[in-house]
């Protein structure tokens, strides 16, 4: 039997507070968007409580991410024997790309915790190439948590504007969407 996600969200909704943060920390981990927005609202609706909320989401997204960052450390030298980092052996830059990644790294895992897609590979190639693990942690704590930030004022914002301006809000989302289409077709 397949859940719409308004059932799996009323049956989360309906949990053990225990259970709710098991659920809610495991799909922020995997789907960490999709998961905060109706998490978000449930915790809007009164139905999980918003500590519980917010601290599962932090959990769930930052054990993920750290996870990824250790996937990398594990392959690390064998890793850098793949075919895309051979060009960086054979030219010796990959010393360079270790420097940068060491004092520089920080900027590129804060900034990739706000953009989809992006995640993946740069905390596991901070790994591989040996970005010191407080760096890491540091950087992936505090951009969690002011992306947490961010995405509790998008859905504030979004929430109110479809009770007050539900066109305006529909119009923004074309141009929005719009806007993501055209560049991807550009590429």
């Amino acid at each position: 039997m397949i859940l719409s996600t308004q059932e799996i969200l009323h049956h989360l909704a309906r949990s053990h507070p225990a259970v709710q943060f098991m659920l809610i920390a495991v799909s922020s981990a995997f789907t960490e968007e999709v998961a905060v927005i109706g998490v978000l609202g449930l915790a809007r609706a009164g139905q999980v409580s918003w500590i519980l909320a917010l601290l599962a989401i932090f959990i769930g997204t930052t054990t993920l991410n750290i996870g990824l960052y250790l996937g990398g450390r594990l392959a690390g030298q064998r890793a850098l024997n793949w075919t895309v980092f051979r060009k960086f052996k054979e030219n010796g830059s990959l010393d360079t790309l270790h420097k940068h990644v060491d004092k520089e790294g920080w900027v590129a895992v804060a900034i990739a915790r706000f953009v989809p897609g992006t995640r993946l590979p740069i905390f596991v190639l901070s790994g591989i190439l040996g970005m010191e693990w407080h760096k890491f942690v540091l950087s992936i704590v505090i951009s969690t948590i002011l992306w947490m930030i961010a995405a509790l004022g998008l859905f504030h914002v979004v929430t109110e504007m479809a009770k007050e301006q539900p066109v305006l809000l529909g119009v923004l989302v074309v141009v929005v969407l719009g806007a993501v289409l055209l560049r991807l077709r550009r590429r």
